[in-house]
């Protein structure tokens, strides 16, 4: 049986190469989630499995 879908995540993200002539980058990347959280929730466990 396929699980319903709650959330759609969109994570914005900008990397910047210091003390490099490198152009700034910018992606977005989308996730579909069978969880019911707020962005909050999302921002939260992300930041987390970056270690931050």
């Amino acid at each position: 049986m396929c699980e319903v879908r709650k959330s759609i995540v969109r994570i914005e993200s900008i990397r910047e190469f210091k003390n490099s002539d490198k152009e700034k980058e910018t992606s977005t990347r989308y996730y579909i989630s069978s969880l019911k959280n707020d962005a909050l929730y999302f921002q939260s466990a992300y930041t987390f499995s970056l270690g931050y």
